[in-house]
C-alpha cells in the first residue's frame, strides 16, 4: 500500500480530485488538529489546482518525503479510474498514461509498448487493459484510504 503522502501527491497530480475535494479534505484535517502545518493551510486556501499542487509538493519537500519508486503505478491507476468514470476520453487517457510512463515509469507497463500501441490509434485492450484495470483497483483502495483519514479527522474533531 502506498503512503498517504504519495496518494495525496497522486490525486493532485492526476486531477483525480477536484480543487473543492482537496480543500475540503485539508479543512477536515485542520479541524482535527490543534496545530496544522503551513502546507496543509496552503492546500486548504488554494485558489487553483496549481496552487494545491505547489502546497502538496512543498509539504513533501519540507518533510523530506521521497515518492516511492512505484509511484508511476499509482498515477496510472488513478488515470485509469478517471477513464472508467468518464472523466477522460480514450485519447486523453492514452496521452496522460504515456506522460506518466515517460516521467516516472511503471513496474507493470512498458513505455515503448504503450506508446507504440496508442500512437497508432489502438484502443487500450487485452493485456494492457487488464493491467490498467488492476492498477485502478489499487488506486481506488488508495483513494478510500485518503477519505478514511478525512473521516477519522472529522470524528476526532467532534
Amino acid at each position: 500500500m502506498f503512503p498517504v503522502s504519495a496518494i495525496l501527491f497522486s490525486v493532485v497530480d492526476t486531477g483525480a480530485w477536484s480543487l473543492d475535494q482537496l480543500r475540503t479534505w485539508a479543512d477536515r484535517l485542520i479541524e482535527g488538529r490543534p496545530r496544522s502545518d503551513l502546507w496543509l493551510l496552503d492546500l486548504s486556501t488554494s485558489r487553483s489546482v496549481q496552487e494545491a499542487s505547489s502546497a502538496v509538493r512543498r509539504g513533501l519537500m519540507d518533510a523530506q518525503i521521497m515518492l516511492p519508486d512505484d509511484i508511476g503505478d499509482l498515477l496510472v491507476g488513478l488515470l485509469a479510474l478517471r477513464f472508467q468514470r468518464g472523466q477522460l476520453d480514450a485519447r486523453q487517457f492514452s496521452a496522460a498514461v504515456g506522460d506518466v510512463l515517460d516521467a516516472y515509469g511503471a513496474s507493470r507497463l512498458d513505455v515503448e509498448q504503450w506508446t507504440l500501441l496508442t500512437s497508432h490509434g489502438e484502443e487500450v485492450t487485452g493485456a494492457l487493459r487488464s493491467i490498467t484495470d488492476d492498477l485502478a483497483r489499487v488506486a481506488a483502495a488508495c483513494e478510500d484510504r485518503l477519505r478514511q483519514l478525512d473521516s477519522l479527522a472529522t470524528s476526532l474533531a467532534r
